[in-house]
């Protein structure tokens, strides 16, 4: 795909709320995009879309190549009498970047309206008020009604789901801003990559997967797994970029420099699991970037947990490694991406697929 046809496959799925938990919206746009291309595509008891391009040789292993469809964000927790909410977060998200900010509220038929997370006006403000971030539950949210029975008039009641607005700039050199390129950047990479694989069948059987729960408890890629029986994980999600003024010297990736290799990545805060990649996978990365002239960055790190986290434990071990599109100010509502990574990243697992074949040795060393 080109930079013009990417562009508009990622502000199409940016557009779509997919809290976790309430990822039905995007599932339906990612499945309308990946059946163009998949033999088959099916939607598991869970949510997880999973699409299947049919390899030309049945020995060759299966090959799950995954993009989360779900989104952090925040749910109703209660409903003054005035009409405002106030919410719980759902996945990690700064209190520092949202007084002000404009969301939307989804109601039981997944209809949504707009509304903001209330600030107190400038003029108001005393001069500790001007330097202090206030912390979720001192929050609320404004959808411009002006009474409980008229939030619950719109179908709004607690549980349901508030996300930040859709919205979605262009920058110059191919760069955009918007909500949720976590992870939409790696949806839109994985649905180019359909494109691609569709025109040029490898050996192996491919799984083209947006998963569910992924910024819940990361379990939803081990259904998806179960059901595309799959004997190799390649996860494409968002990878933390060091290029900016209050990130360097934590790390070497930028955007605009390709897709991020992972070679170590750890939760450590009450989720004891992260993912060290199988040697052979990256291996073949790095004979591929050399081959094809496609560049790749390494990246590693604590605090980050994907979806390989658990899929690595299916079965007898799963061999896994997350190949992530380059992203700024991830669990914002203004992340960055360059686009040129989006289409680097489905083109190096492209041909990294094209080379897995039956005698690819599966074991870890």
């Amino acid at each position: 795909m080109d930079i013009k046809e990417l562009t508009a496959i990622l502000k199409n799925y940016c557009e779509q709320p997919g809290l976790s938990g309430h990822e039905e919206i995007m599932a339906n746009a990612f499945k309308g995009e990946i059946e163009k291309y998949c033999d088959s595509v099916v939607v598991d008891k869970i949510g997880n879309v999973i699409g299947t391009i049919n390899g030309t040789d049945p020995d060759a292993p299966n090959v799950m190549v995954i993009a989360h469809m779900d989104t952090v964000g925040f749910l109703v927790q209660y409903i003054y009498p005035a009409g405002f909410m106030r919410v719980e977060r759902v996945g990690g998200t700064s209190d520092k970047v949202l007084q002000g900010h404009g969301v939307m509220v989804g109601n039981q038929k997944n209809e949504y309206f707009q509304g903001t997370f209330a600030t107190q006006s400038y003029g108001a403000n005393t001069a500790q008020d001007r330097v202090t971030v206030d912390p979720l539950n001192r929050l609320y949210v404004d959808i411009g009604v002006t009474s409980d029975d008229a939030i619950k008039e719109l179908g709004i009641d607690v549980g349901c789901p508030i996300v930040y607005d859709h919205a979605f700039y262009e920058m110059v050199n191919d760069r955009v801003v918007g909500s949720y390129m976590d992870n939409r950047a790696g949806c839109t990479a994985v649905t180019a990559l359909a494109k691609s694989l569709s025109q040029s069948r490898p050996k192996c059987t491919v799984h083209i997967v947006g998963t569910v729960w992924e910024e819940f408890n990361l379990r939803g890629a081990m259904i998806a797994s179960r059901t595309a029986k799959t004997d190799i994980a390649i996860c494409v999600g968002p990878g933390l970029t060091s290029d900016t003024n209050e990130t360097r010297n934590t790390g070497n990736a930028k955007i605009g420099g390709g897709p991020i290799v992972t070679l170590f990545n750890f939760h450590g805060r009450g989720t004891l699991n992260g993912c060290i990649p199988q040697r052979g996978l990256y291996d073949l990365a790095k004979a591929v970037s050399k081959e094809k002239g496609i560049p790749i960055q390494r990246g590693a790190g604590r605090g980050v947990i994907t979806d390989t986290a658990y899929i690595q434990l299916e079965g007898d071990g799963v061999p896994s490694i997350d190949i992530n599109v380059p992203v700024r100010y991830i669990h914002s509502p203004s992340e960055v991406v360059d686009v040129k990574d989006i289409s680097s990243t489905a083109g190096l697992l492209f041909e990294m697929l094209h080379k897995i074949g039956k005698d690819y040795d599966l074991s870890r060393y």
